[in-house]
């Protein structure tokens, strides 16, 4: 059984980073 913080741990990282990148990437971009 993987703890609900864990869990929530790897969905932040994997929704938010992606996205920052995302904004970092336009940021450059403009």
């Amino acid at each position: 059984m993987i703890p609900a913080h864990v869990i929530i741990f790897y969905l932040n990282v994997v929704i938010i980073l992606p996205g920052l990148q995302m904004v970092t990437g336009f940021a450059i971009f403009f």
